[in-house]
């Protein structure tokens, strides 16, 4: 089992300092709109985008079940 030095501590510091450096570095967009809208369409057509909805396999979209497969 790897061990972390500095314990979790250490680990949760340096998560926190690399988001806030990511963070302050970065644009960062936030994409919002009504069901059907088209947003995951934009997000995929982005180079550099993440779909948290996607990641989450969210369950809650209307569409969802044509995207996944999944119902």
């Amino acid at each position: 089992m790897p061990v972390i030095e500095g314990g979790y501590k250490a680990l949760r510091r340096y998560l926190i300092d690399t988001i806030e450096a990511v963070r302050l570095s970065s644009q960062f967009m936030i994409i919002g709109g009504k069901t059907g809208s088209a947003k995951t369409h934009l997000l995929n057509s982005l180079n550099f985008s993440v779909d948290l909805e996607g990641l989450a396999n969210h369950r809650g979209s209307a569409f969802r079940q044509a995207y996944s497969g999944t119902a």
